[in-house]
């Protein structure tokens, strides 16, 4: 909130304006005082990360993605269910969206309101069902299982941790660390071998002119990362790249 205050100088006739800037507070409006802030539900996706998901979500019942939260990403490559919470949403909203969210591969459920929102790392663990396909036929009693429980095994880290061997996420994460944002903006921009012939395209016009507006006119909005990033160079300038990262969500940046 802004205040505004005018002072008329009897000698010079001249005015004078100050301004104060206030903190901003968030109130409740026209929200019920008695309602919690938050509203937890589940969310099911197929073929989508959680950041696409939510991207969608968001857009579908017109509300800022920012205002959701989660307490870690689920894989793109798999059928997920976690929990979600978003700012001051009404249950009613979700539930009218169903047969359009469905189309994009996502469903909703389990609606009820908590005063939190969610972190990263908030939450007791994941279960996994995994389905093993091979082009042999092997027979499972070959598979010594004890040496798994006594043991274990090696845990690969997908892409979800490193990202494609072109496009590292702890090489982002170092640079973002040293305050070298314009490379991490290069790195996440960076071209990819599965890049599909629009992806490649557009990120060519950015590098060739570094106009962000350029390149978001033929950038597909299935990129969501760099559909956003790019969104946010465009609106805070090239000059403030701190800025532009932040535009992405935070649970992504986490």
């Amino acid at each position: 909130k802004t205040i505004f205050s005018n002072q008329k100088d009897e000698l010079s006739m001249n005015f004078s304006l100050d301004i104060k800037y206030m903190p901003f507070i968030k109130t409740r409006r026209s929200w019920p005082s008695d309602c919690p802030d938050y509203l937890e539900f589940s969310l099911y996706k197929s073929g989508k990360s959680t950041f696409e998901a939510l991207l969608t979500l968001s857009k579908i019942v017109k509300v800022n993605q920012s205002r959701f939260s989660y307490a870690g990403a689920k894989d793109k490559k798999a059928v997920t269910a976690q929990k979600v919470r978003c700012w001051r949403l009404e249950a009613e909203n979700l539930k009218s969206s169903q047969k359009e969210l469905k189309k994009n591969g996502i469903s909703v459920s389990d609606f009820i309101f908590k005063k939190n929102e969610l972190n990263l790392g908030q939450l007791k663990g994941n279960r996994f069902s995994l389905d093993v396909k091979t082009f042999q036929k092997i027979d499972p009693k070959s598979i010594d299982f004890e040496i798994f429980f006594k043991e274990g095994f090696v845990n690969f880290f997908g892409p979800q941790r490193f990202g494609r061997f072109d496009s590292p996420n702890h090489e982002i994460g170092k640079c973002i660390l040293k305050l070298e944002y314009e490379m991490a903006i290069d790195l996440i921009l960076k071209k990819c071998i599965n890049d599909g012939l629009e992806v490649s395209k557009a990120k060519d016009v950015w590098f060739e002119t570094k106009n962000a507006e350029k390149a978001l006119e033929i950038f597909p909005k299935f990129a969501s990362i760099e559909f956003t990033l790019l969104s946010g160079i465009k609106k805070l300038g090239e000059k403030d790249s701190l800025g532009a990262i932040r535009s992405l969500p935070r649970n992504l940046r986490q």
